[in-house]
């Protein structure tokens, strides 16, 4: 259902930005997929049964006249689909001359246990407070996470990852991508390529696999009863302040936790946080 539809320019020194907003709202929705491109995307999970959206259309130039002309070039389409809603916005090109910088942003408020999956190629992502299954495919961004549950699968190309007090199982590829991750609870099962992984684990962490290449790692344990199976190559590991072989391994009877870790021509540190 459109709600509200509102045309907005705004004057800025050098810039002008011409705006389109439109909000709606969803009823009886299980699963969310968002097909987004050059798009600013904040998802907030709350107890609710209702997807409310606003959307706003933006085209910057130095013309205003033709900041407003060319936002008829970004196109959105709504579809419901059974109980998936499927969200995606494009840039009509064909015989278009585009004369401006183009972009979409979107805020939705939606169940906090709804299944959401979500393509965005260049631009940011904002999640918070979702427990339900959720795969992320983004390239040339970022993404941010918080308060995050359930299981959640990563696809990243060049788009580092900040997430905090993560939960349940994460999962999926980053590559040319920096993550850090602070309070994670969460099992983990990751590949990483040509980037940084910073971890900070808690007491219910229970299992952690990297597999990296020329990625370097670093886990925050908050004590030392882990089991561990560290292995690099053309660098070196370090476990709790101390240099280690290249390949090591420590069992311990006491503890079912487990830090499975793979490089190569980066360092593995183990920390107690």
């Amino acid at each position: 259902m459109l709600s509200f539809l509102a045309l907005n320019v705004v004057s800025q020194e050098l810039i002008q930005r011409a705006t389109k907003t439109m909000t709606y709202s969803f009823e009886d929705c299980s699963s969310l997929l968002i097909q987004g491109e050059k798009a600013t995307i904040k998802i907030t999970g709350k107890p609710q049964n209702t997807i409310e959206l606003k959307i706003q259309l933006v085209a910057k130039h130095k013309k205003q006249t033709t900041a407003l002309n060319d936002l008829k070039y970004i196109k959105f389409v709504s579809e419901k689909q059974g109980a998936q809603l499927n969200l995606k916005n494009y840039y009509e090109s064909a015989n278009a001359k585009i004369e401006s910088n183009l972009s979409v942003m979107y805020e939705l408020t939606v169940p906090n246990d709804i299944a959401i999956q979500l393509n965005n190629l260049y631009g940011a992502v904002n999640i918070l407070n979702l427990s339900g299954k959720k795969t992320f495919d983004i390239s040339f961004g970022r993404l941010e996470m918080q308060a995050i549950d359930g299981t959640t699968n990563l696809q990243l190309r060049y788009s580092n990852l900040t997430a905090q007090k993560m939960n349940g199982k994460l999962t999926g590829t980053l590559s040319k991508s920096d993550a850090a991750i602070s309070n994670c609870a969460a099992e983990m099962d990751l590949n990483m390529k040509y980037g940084t992984l910073n971890a900070s684990l808690t007491n219910d962490c229970e299992n952690v696999r990297i597999a990296g290449t020329r990625t370097e790692i670093v886990l925050n344990t908050p004590a030392i009863d882990y089991n561990l199976d560290l292995k690099t190559m053309y660098s070196q590991v370090e476990v709790y302040d101390k240099v280690v072989t290249s390949t090591y391994k420590r069992v311990s009877k006491s503890t079912t936790k487990s830090i499975v870790v793979s490089t190569n021509y980066c360092p593995i540190k183990i920390k107690l946080k």
